[in-house]
């Protein structure tokens, strides 16, 4: 494990969600050359089919990130 990665671990979870977010804003900078892997494909497919079966729900990005902070 790397310097790096030890001192995130340390940090408070609050903020490893920011240092999440920022590196998705960096990452979707690029996202045009993103490919995206096959298991991936099939899980969204997986998650589609549990949507229409009623199955899975959305929730609201905004009130998921909130409940993770209280959590």
């Amino acid at each position: 494990m790397t310097a790096l990665e030890k001192e995130i671990l340390s940090l408070p979870k609050l903020e490893k969600i920011s240092i999440m977010e920022q590196i998705w804003v960096d990452l979707l900078k690029e996202e045009e050359t993103l490919e995206i892997p096959e298991w991936h494909l099939d899980e969204l497919a997986k998650t589609e089919k549990s949507l229409q079966e009623g199955k899975e729900h959305f929730q609201d990005w905004e009130v998921a990130k909130k409940a993770m902070r209280e959590a």
